[in-house]
């Protein structure tokens, strides 16, 4: 038997067809509808929202928010007072000025030992020429008498002494300072420049 000439079970009558169901009407997708009766659609509600509350509303035109500068918390006043008592040993004002060189107190000390420093370094230069002069003089030139010798030797020790005696007590004073909390230039070299302003 022709599949054609069976006979339609749905409507009970050959060449009949059952009507097609209805479509429903073309709808444009969201956003692009017009305006129900003239008034504008609500506007989309985050189902995190609150009826009634503001829809939210990215800073800054959407961009991220600026990150705070990253400040260090302040050292503890027993490590500030540590780092200017570092600062008057030859180069450990180095220690200090890395670690909290921003600090005022420290800048000052530091500032006070850079000063210290360079005065060890010149009166070592000065005692060095001093005791190759003394050494010259009174070994070379008189060198055929044992005294003058003798002499040239004390001289030598003497200035050595004495710059040893005075770059002591300008450290033994920016100590007393650094302890002390106090922000007081050293004896004769403290207030001729600032290094650090």
């Amino acid at each position: 038997m022709n599949e054609n000439n069976q006979p339609n079970q749905q409507g009970g009558q050959e060449g009949q067809q059952t009507p097609p169901t209805p479509q429903p009407p073309y709808q444009p997708p969201y956003g692009s509808q017009p305006p129900y009766d003239g008034q504008t659609p609500p506007p989309y509600q985050s189902p995190y929202e609150k009826p009634g509350q503001q829809p939210y509303q990215p800073p800054y035109g959407g961009y991220p928010p600026p990150e705070p500068p990253k400040t260090r918390a302040p050292l503890n006043p027993e490590t500030i007072k540590l780092f200017n008592i570092l600062s008057y040993f030859s180069f450990l004002w180095l220690v200090g000025l890395i670690a909290d060189g921003h600090n005022p107190k420290v800048r000052y000390h530091v500032n006070q030992g850079i000063l210290l420093t360079i005065f060890e370094v010149v009166l070592g230069l000065v005692v060095s020429l001093l005791s190759s002069l003394f050494t010259s003089l009174f070994s070379v030139a008189l060198g055929g008498v044992m005294v003058f010798a003798q002499l040239g030797s004390t001289l030598v020790g003497l200035v050595q002494l004495a710059q040893f005696g005075a770059v002591a007590a300008l450290i033994i004073v920016g100590v007393m300072h650094a302890v002390q909390d106090r922000e007081e230039p050293l004896p004769l070299i403290g207030s001729l420049f600032t290094i650090l302003k």
